[in-house]
Order: C-alpha cells, then structure tokens, then sequence
C-alpha cells in the first residue's frame, strides 16, 4: 500500500484473502489495541504515505501545467471549486436553448389549438396582466 495500492491489491499480493484483511482491519479498529489494531495503524499510514508521496510529485509538476496547480487547489480546498467562466457560460447557453425551445412549443401548440396572437405579442390574445 504504501506505493500506492488499493488494501484489496495489496492483500491479494500478500496471499491474503479480501475478505480475511477486512476482518482484521475491523477487528484492529474494535479492539483499539493489539496486533490487529497496530496492523490496522500500520495500514492506515502505509496508505498516507502513498498519499503524501503522490501529492509531492504533483506538486513537482505544477509550474509546468497552470491546469494541474488549478486542479490541485480545486480539490485540495473547497472554495476554489468553482466553475469557470467557461463552463458558466456554456450553462447559460444551454439554458437559453431550452427556453427557446419550449416558447417555440407553446406558439406552435396555440397556433395549433387556433389561439389568436395579438399582433406582434408574446402571448395569446386574452391572456395579458390585468394589474397593469
């Protein structure tokens, strides 16, 4: 685990069954002490390690990718997850497309039914605000 292996990958490695490392890991977790628990310690830091160990060499890579620092700061910390201005504007697009389309169906459904749009309006004729 500690190069990075799943504990699936690693038992199966090790000669270990899935399911017999998983009751050891439960078992370590329960007892709180023992030679389950500083097993399920031992695992639990080998997988950190790996962890660290990725992240620095990521990290070596971030000057030459403006994307991968973006990416490691997006996951990293939750306030730089947000969209770009790209994907923003592509949402809105997208929005606009579906609003269109459906004011396309309700003028195609009146003009279906013989509903009588008042000339140059929006909106079928009888259908206007009266608060106005």
């Amino acid at each position: 685990m500690r190069k990075g292996n799943f504990k699936v990958t690693a038992a199966r490695a090790s000669g270990v069954w899935p399911q017999t490392l998983d009751g050891w890991i439960k078992r370590g977790k329960e007892e709180g002490k023992g030679k389950f628990y500083e097993f399920y310690v031992a695992l639990e830091q080998a997988e950190a390690g790996a962890e660290i160990d990725a992240v620095a060499e990521w990290k070596k890579h971030h000057s030459n990718s403006p994307e991968a620092i973006k990416e490691f700061l997006r996951r990293r910390f939750q306030h730089w997850n947000v969209p770009d201005k790209r994907e923003v504007k592509a949402e809105i697009t997208e929005d606009k497309d579906v609003i269109d389309a459906r004011v396309d169906e309700y003028f195609a459904e009146a003009k279906r039914r013989g509903i009588v749009l008042r000339d140059g309006a929006e909106e079928p004729v009888g259908s206007s605000n009266t608060d106005e």
